[in-house]
């Protein structure tokens, strides 16, 4: 399927070629617009080895889309998305969520909630086998609440294209409150949740406190297939 185009800006599939396009977008947004980034201190330095691996992981398969301004042809927003076999589930742990800068605990939080998630899936929904992980999911700030994250899951949400790869639906860890609401309101299952105050360090300070709300990462899942 080729491009989705809307008055001001279109929706195009990512490929490999876009891999060095979509780091910069990341880096330029999504690590300092995503709340638990900021909770974190998330730096450049620390965000760039889950990059590279997020990656070799999306651009892979086709499962992953930009947002690009018709105006400037630069992407606004994507979602990115990876293949997740349940006969993978049964390996070690991966480092999916690995982060440089381990002597920062906050940053290790947040590698562990995620990670911690990202295993409960095959335990919770044992009748699966493959699914899509909607792994990013980001719309530059200026561009925000103008649909076009609705957009992008227009696009995530194709059943045949789920079908030619055997994955029955998707899966993501859901890390800011503002996509919690976009989830619940596009009929996603809310599988667990971890609490953020959950997360504390040796004299029970907090972690992980976000700005914008939001409280908790959550599992969620729509069925598709």
């Amino acid at each position: 399927m080729g491009s989705t185009i809307n008055d001001w800006y279109r929706i195009e599939p990512l490929t490999q070629q876009n891999g060095a396009e979509i780091s910069r977008f990341l880096v330029k947004h999504f690590l300092v617009e995503e709340p638990l980034n900021r909770a974190s201190g998330m730096t450049v330095k620390n965000f760039m080895p889950f990059v590279e691996n997020l990656i070799l992981r999306t651009l892979n398969v086709p499962f992953s889309y930009a947002a690009r301004s018709n105006e400037t042809n630069e992407i606004i927003g994507c979602s990115m998305s990876s293949l997740w076999r349940k006969c993978e589930h049964s390996e070690p742990p991966t480092d999916d969520f690995s982060f440089g800068g381990r002597e920062n605990p906050s940053i290790g939080a947040v590698g562990r909630i995620l990670t911690n998630l990202h295993e409960r899936l095959f335990l919770i929904k044992p009748e699966l086998d493959t699914v899509v992980h909607l792994e990013i999911l980001s719309v530059a700030k200026e561009f925000q609440r103008k649909g076009v994250a609705s957009a992008l899951m227009n696009r995530q949400e194709n059943a045949d294209m789920l079908k030619r790869y055997w994955a029955s639906g998707i899966a993501a860890e859901v890390s800011s409150y503002a996509n919690q609401c976009l989830m619940k309101k596009r009929g996603y299952e809310s599988l667990d949740e971890i609490l953020l105050s959950n997360e504390v360090d040796i004299n029970g300070k907090r972690l992980l406190e976000c700005d914008d709300g939001t409280d908790r990462v959550v599992l969620a899942y729509k069925h598709l297939v």
